[in-house]
This record gives C-alpha cells, sequence and structure tokens, in this order.
C-alpha cells in the first residue's frame, strides 16, 4: 500500500483517542475513506531495529524522511490531544 498520510503524534495519548482522530480525518477526505493509508512510526518502523530505521546517521535514509518525501505522500496529519504535547517538544 502507498503512503497517503503521515502522522505525526504523542505516544502518550490514548490508542482510541488517536484511532478515533485518523478515522475522523479519512472521512473528511473525497472518495471511500477505507481506502486510505497512513504512515504511523509505531506501526512502520521495526522497534526491534530502531538504529536502522532512523538511517544508521543518514538521515536522508530515515524511514521518517522516505515516507515524507514518497512520491505517493500527499501531506501530514498530526494529531493532538488536549494537553498539545507534540507541540511542547
Amino acid at each position: 500500500t502507498s503512503i497517503q498520510w503521515f502522522v505525526s503524534h504523542c505516544w502518550g495519548m490514548p490508542v482510541r483517542h488517536f484511532s478515533d482522530a485518523i478515522r475522523k480525518h479519512a472521512q473528511c477526505l473525497d472518495g471511500d475513506w477505507e481506502d486510505s493509508s497512513y504512515w504511523i512510526c509505531t506501526f512502520s518502523n521495526s522497534q526491534w531495529h530502531v538504529k536502522e530505521e532512523l538511517g544508521l546517521g543518514q538521515w536522508q535514509n530515515s524511514s521518517f524522511y522516505l515516507a515524507l518525501r514518497s512520491p505517493e505522500c500527499k501531506g501530514t496529519t498530526m494529531i493532538i490531544e488536549e494537553s498539545v504535547l507534540p507541540l511542547q517538544r
């Protein structure tokens, strides 16, 4: 599946809030929302090979950069909650 949306989020967010926000985003898009695809680091990166996922010191080879630069990526969506934690980093 091609990457349509890159997701930025805070790991401290409740999973229910996160999944509801993704579903609402997808439902706002044109077309069938169930066909939307999202790149979410928690699920897209091997948590056992973090160094490799981060490009082994070469940011141009990181999975984050490659996902964002993918020709199919339409944009980024930021999932936030009441405390807006992603903006406080």
